[in-house]
């Protein structure tokens, strides 16, 4: 919008044309209007306007506000990393399963579940099924600032236990010796006390819903020899796992059970076992977010493998 401003006007009579005493009222008169208008117009452009702070945007802290957008979350974060990929699925079932199937169900189930918990947030990690490192899987709750990290896993045994079966026409490899779940903590993870925290949490919801750990990870052999930290409830230390030790935020790994072995892995495959064990995981990931409000975790720059 343009403005039209007024400049004071100085007339000064001659001596050959002077003009009548009301005539110079009347000029001086509009001089002085002419000089209070320039003056009001001079001061309204230059005074800046009163800021006027928005009732729809409150006030947040300093570390909140100079997050990125996507940082920025009220809600405990939990991020759910689905096992291995299509292509690289894992274990391979006594009946020829595969565990990348079987963790995925897991997963799905579990991420419906704890989406029903007003104060919860879920995060699936490779939903799609993309071929992705391990490393990556950890970067991605980084970013995503997430409060708590699990791995879904089904477990197997040492190649020396295993035991050539034909099914259908192909040869699979199961055995019966050991069955169970296990739950695993890095030491290498920045915050090492509150994964082990996590993980006993798992072992007790898992050991409380009537499931048996399985303790051959402790075996002294190549491949296993991990340090048994709770014999009771099924918690290992294994600090190099990646996902783990790569994760800025507490983390945890659950095997739910042994796939290898023929009759818990028909029973991995019912509705009910995976509800209980949803239900157990639930439990533990709700104690977790009821002791330790959501915060914000430092993002991760490093990469390896699992």
């Amino acid at each position: 919008m343009w403005r039209r401003e007024c400049n004071p006007i100085v007339l000064i009579p001659s001596r050959t044309n002077r003009l009548s005493p009301f005539c110079l009222i009347l000029l001086w008169i509009l001089c002085q209007s002419c000089t209070l208008l320039h003056s009001k117009a001079t001061n309204v452009k230059s005074d800046p306007k009163p800021v006027v702070p928005s009732a729809a945007a409150p006030s947040q802290s300093p570390e909140r506000r100079n997050l990125p957008q996507n940082e920025r979350h009220h809600k405990f974060r939990v991020a759910l990393d689905i096992g291995h990929t299509p292509r690289a699925s894992g274990a391979i079932g006594a009946d020829g399963a595969r565990e990348y199937d079987f963790n995925k169900r897991i997963v799905n189930l579990l991420a419906i579940d704890l989406q029903k918990e007003a104060n919860l947030e879920v995060l699936v990690i490779n939903k799609e099924g993309h071929e992705i490192t391990l490393a990556r899987r950890s970067m991605i709750a980084n970013s995503a600032n997430a409060d708590l990290f699990l791995a879904i896993h089904h477990d197997s045994a040492n190649d020396r236990y295993l035991e050539p079966v034909t099914v259908n026409g192909k040869v699979y490899h199961q055995t019966t010796r050991f069955h169970g779940y296990s739950v695993f903590f890095s030491r290498k993870n920045p915050r090492p006390e509150e994964s082990l925290k996590f993980a006993l949490a798992l072992g007790k919801a898992m050991h409380q819903a009537g499931f048996t750990p399985t303790l051959h990870h402790a075996e002294p052999i190549q491949g296993e020899n991990r340090e048994l930290i709770n014999r009771d409830v099924g918690v290992y230390r294994f600090d190099d796992l990646v996902v783990l030790k790569r994760a800025s935020m507490p983390a945890a790994l659950l095997e739910c059970g042994l796939i290898v072995n023929p009759d818990e892995e028909r029973e991995l495959q019912q509705s009910d076992r995976q509800t209980r064990t949803v239900q157990a995981v639930k439990a533990a990931i709700l104690q977790i977010a009821a002791s330790e409000p959501a915060e914000q975790q430092p993002p991760a720059t490093s990469t390896s493998q699992r």
